[in-house]
């Protein structure tokens, strides 16, 4: 057979053309041969086609078929048509077969149903030799999106037997399941964090009743004291420990403990760039480009308006749990960093954190001397605007000559992937509705073919990189239980909740209220998972 689609030949146009010879033997090229046209068009919601064929055979008139063919899709619902006629002999002796067909589509998420009603007309030049009706209804139910179990059923009425048939029902049920072989992917590495993150771990674990070496082992960390302030360590796993840490010992502030005696010093080399600058402004600005050298797994944003200077931290790590504890380490030892570097004196005007309040505030007043409000938009603290030209009480320039460019290069390593670059775009711009490729290609100065073509070698697709950063943060905004759900999709950059529910049915498998209705409850009847030290 020779096919030929030609080129595009107007918006939304494309046609086919075809033609084979005969395969007959001893007959000629024309016995047999067939040839074929169809035009369609296509564009948003609209798909129209029509075809006609025909057939040369020696013993009988030509053989054609012609048919004309549609859909629209109004919304969700899928509404098609067909009307076709194949006809077959010579002038006086023609017999015809004329169909027509209605159907459509009716997906209610994760169900779809069918259904189709169909008639055929069977005529000669004679007389009416019959009619064929057929109706038949189907369901669909997507247990995943490669798993579906299916169901039909269909009613035919025959009148005069035609083709030897006769009228019945059927119905028929069945299952299907995909089975993708991925193509072998490099590992991907996980962030890490200096193993000072975790400074003061084991005298706070002892001081709540936990045994500090076994919690540590059970996360597959090493003691912190045994091991260099450098040495990188799994931010997933960090976050673990904390987590199964304050389960285990009831204390819901046990992450922010942490950050209680902690100072500039505990950032190593990104300390000295911050002292050494003139103001707060610079040194936030220092901390915000070096901090992936600390943590790979904090991402820092500061966002200036009229009347206020928003800090927000936000963590991106594999761990799919929750990162309260985390979360509030870090806005902790963020709260001391600036009061070292602006005063004992300084207060912030306010403090967030997405998750939900505590049972107790005590713990978080003496923390930061106010209480903070939870259930926000955002983990981080909010200044006034005119601390930012202070000049910090720790100013000291102590980094040195060259030691900026030796800072540049080890940042330039930590952040050398462009998996890690598309990921920290995605989170920063999620919310506001920019996170597509061509808005992550554009802040990076390359076009989208660059970012496909770089993400395709280190074996992830940009829009793998988008689920995993959802994921992620569905997970925390969703264990916030007076958060609307609609709300949660605004923040994921969903323009519509139907989007949402239906992209997190297939990354969940469920619902995102029946997903936060399971862990609330598995929460409440869970007890601690690992058991404290015996007193």
């Amino acid at each position: 057979m020779i096919l030929y689609t030609p080129p595009k030949i107007g918006s939304g146009f494309n046609a086919m053309v075809a033609y084979a010879p005969s395969e007959a033997p001893g007959n000629t090229l024309r016995d047999g041969a067939h040839s074929s046209v169809k035009l369609g068009y296509q564009n948003g919601p609209l798909s129209l086609d029509v075809a006609y064929g025909k057939t040369t055979l020696a013993a009988a008139s030509d053989f054609t078929t012609s048919s004309i063919g549609g859909w629209y899709v109004f919304g969700a619902v899928k509404p098609m048509f067909q009307v076709s006629q194949d006809k077959l002999g010579a002038a006086g002796a023609t017999c015809r077969e004329r169909g027509y067909m209605l159907g459509g589509h009716v997906p209610v998420a994760p169900r779809l149903f069918r259904f189709s009603w169909a008639r055929v007309n069977r005529t000669s030049d004679t007389a009416t030799e019959g009619v064929v009706k057929q109706l038949s209804i189907g369901y669909v139910h997507n247990l995943s999106g490669r798993a579906a179990l299916h169901a039909a059923s269909s009613m035919v009425k025959n009148s005069n037997h035609v083709n030897s048939l006769d009228s019945g029902y059927s119905v028929g049920m069945g299952a299907r399941a995909t089975f993708l072989v991925a193509p072998a992917q490099p590992p991907r590495p996980q962030r890490r964090v200096r193993s000072a993150t975790l400074l003061g771990y084991e005298d706070a674990a002892r001081a709540a009743g936990l045994d500090a070496g076994r919690m540590l082992a059970a996360a597959g960390l090493a003691p912190p004291a045994a091991v260099p302030l450098d040495t990188p360590i799994s931010a997933s796993a960090a976050c673990r420990l904390l987590e199964d840490s304050a389960r285990a010992c009831g204390i819901e502030h046990f992450g922010l403990s942490l950050s209680g005696s902690r100072g500039l010093d505990i950032l190593g080399p990104l300390s000295l760039a911050m002292r050494e600058e003139p103001t707060l402004r610079a040194a936030l600005r220092s901390m915000q480009r070096y901090l992936a050298l600390h943590s790979e797994a904090v991402l820092l944003e500061i966002e200036q308006t009229p009347g206020a200077l928003v800090i927000r931290e936000s963590l991106m790590v594999e761990y799919l749990g929750s990162t309260r504890q985390a979360d509030e380490m870090v806005v902790g030892s963020l709260f001391r960093l600036l009061r070292e570097l602006v005063g004992a004196a300084w207060r912030p005007r306010r403090v967030c954190f997405s998750h939900a309040a505590p049972g107790d505030l005590a713990a978080h007043w003496r923390a930061f001397g106010l209480t903070p409000e939870f259930g926000c938009d955002f983990n981080g603290i909010v200044c006034t605007p005119v601390d930012l030209d202070a000049t910090p009480a720790a100013h000291a320039p102590r980094l040195g000559p060259g030691g900026r460019s030796q800072l540049d290069s080890l940042l330039a390593r930590s952040l050398r992937t462009m998996t890690e670059q598309v990921t920290r775009l995605v989170r920063t711009q999620l919310a506001g509705g920019r996170c597509g490729v061509d808005d992550v290609a554009a802040c990076l100065g390359v076009d989208r073919r660059t970012v496909h073509r770089r993400l395709a070698r280190e074996g992830t697709t940009f829009s793998r990189v988008l689920a995993e950063v959802r994921t992620a943060l569905a997970v925390q905004y969703l264990s916030v239980p007076t958060r609307p759900v609609s709300y949660v999709g605004e923040l994921l950059g969903f323009a519509l909740p139907s989007a949402f529910t239906h992209w997190f049915r297939r990354e969940f498998g469920c619902s995102p209220a029946t997903w936060r209705a399971r862990q609330l409850t598995g929460a409440r009847a869970t007890l601690r998972a690992l058991p404290a030290s015996p007193a």
